[in-house]
């Protein structure tokens, strides 16, 4: 039988990738929403060259990991607003 991981809380994290622009981390947090740096990250969602927003979401050990609708779309929010392609910042031609 799966194991089944109930989250209460998660912590995002942007993070800038050279060549591969904004990405958000989603992390599992404690219940105070401190992330847990011992970790992984369980979702990163990311920009394709066309800056379509992707979720590409991890599986560990098979275990099911249950996050709260809100968590997820404060997540979602966030990321709408900050994550994008390299192709979306405005670099000076070299």
């Amino acid at each position: 039988m799966r194991r089944e991981i109930h989250l209460k809380k998660i912590y995002s994290q942007l993070c800038s990738i050279t060549d591969d622009g904004m990405h958000l981390e989603v992390l599992p947090a404690n219940d105070d929403g401190s992330p847990i740096h011992s970790a992984p990250e369980l979702i990163t969602i990311r920009a394709d060259k066309g800056d379509a927003r992707k979720f590409v979401v991890y599986s560990y050990s098979g275990e099911m990991i249950s996050i709260p609708l809100s968590e997820i779309e404060r997540a979602i929010t966030l990321a709408k607003q900050n994550v994008h392609s390299e192709d979306f910042y405005p670099y000076p031609e070299a």
